[in-house]
């Protein structure tokens, strides 16, 4: 990024911060907690209805609190929902380890270290590395056998909403690994000790508990469904942002230089209604918290008008597709993999 450009970001960084934009919102937040927890307890009705269509019906509006949560801790995770750091610390340990079983600390070393400074940048950012099940981008398909070759072409795409059923599972095995390997490398670490508390906790609340209540059985089987809905419902919160072939693959050799380039070339918006909005908690604003990641989800409504405008002004790529066409883009991607480019240059000189 040219020294322009930083200059130019860092005036509208001020400028959003004299209009008050990055003011703490922390009854909106509190209150957008208040209204995931209150939706996840639906899931009691798992055990309080006998119908099985009231049934599925609860824990499907559970499903939502749940994504909801895990938007809403990923606020958090960057110290960006609440004005306190630990009380960001906290709403990010209630949502991650808590209520998913997914390390804090793991987390926020994929996204926040790994992934936001490089998304879509092959070779880097994990996020957009479904190897060896799934290929991404042609340049995994050539490498592969034959045999491998023609399943990527021809069958990953079937496979893949399998795949996504059972993610959420892989997600907290993976994170769980992370975990345990930070606690042998740092054994004296207190807040490594506390994740793993916390994820001890889900264990207990969450299945040990159902089980002893009602039956080994079913309080298992609630578990697998809750997790494997949760799967696919972060799937449609997270993946049109990153997912869509208008977000393109970089080089990791080629992705140096424009921090604004990387962020914009490889992210799209979607567009939500009123429900879908309080579930996201502003990951359908991609762009806004890739160049912003530490303004409030509140404010990106108000923010994305000014940040349109500044990288058309200055010939940054900014997209915006529709929730539905974001999710079945993003489904697409796996029946058609795609190359991986070259950073892009503005389309037009920039101006002081």
């Amino acid at each position: 990024m040219n020294d322009t450009i930083r200059v130019e970001l860092l005036r509208l960084q001020e400028e959003l911060r004299r209009r008050g934009l990055y003011r703490p919102a922390t009854a909106r937040i509190l209150a957008e907690w208040v209204y995931h927890l209150t939706l996840t307890s639906a899931l009691a009705g798992w055990w309080l209805f006998e119908p099985l269509g009231l049934r599925l019906a609860a824990l499907l509006v559970s499903t939502l609190g749940m994504l909801g949560i895990s938007t809403a801790a990923h606020t958090a995770a960057h110290g960006a929902a609440l004005p306190w750091r630990r009380a960001n610390a906290a709403l990010a340990y209630l949502g991650y380890p808590f209520m998913l079983m997914v390390s804090a600390h793991y987390w926020r070393h994929k996204h926040n270290v790994v992934h936001h400074p490089n998304p879509n940048v092959i070779g880097i950012d994990a996020d957009c590395d479904l190897m060896p099940f799934f290929a991404m981008n042609e340049s995994e398909i050539a490498s592969a056998r034959p045999l491998r070759r023609f399943y990527y072409r021809r069958l990953q795409g079937w496979v893949f909403p399998l795949a996504v059923t059972l993610n959420g599972f892989n997600v907290q095995r993976v994170s769980w690994a992370y975990l345990l390997r930070r606690l042998r490398a740092e054994p004296g670490s207190p807040a490594l000790w506390l994740d793993l508390g916390v994820l001890l906790a889900h264990v207990a609340v969450w299945i040990v508990l159902p089980c002893a209540l009602v039956s080994v059985g079913d309080g298992l089987l609630l578990y697998f469904l809750r997790i494997a809905l949760l799967g696919h419902a972060m799937f449609c919160a997270f993946a049109p942002a990153h997912f869509p072939a208008e977000a393109e693959f970089i080089d990791a050799a080629a992705a140096d230089g424009d921090f604004v380039m990387r962020q914009t070339q490889t992210t799209v918006n979607f567009r939500t209604g009123r429900i879908g909005a309080l579930a996201c908690n502003g990951v359908e604003y991609q762009i806004e918290h890739h160049l912003f990641p530490g303004l409030c989800h509140v404010y990106y409504p108000a923010v994305a008008p000014v940040v349109r405008a500044f990288c058309e002004t200055h010939g940054y790529p900014y997209r915006t597709v529709s929730w539905r066409d974001g999710i079945l883009k993003s489904y697409a991607a796996l029946f058609h993999p795609r190359p991986i480019v070259r950073m892009a240059a503005p389309s037009r000189p920039t101006v002081a």
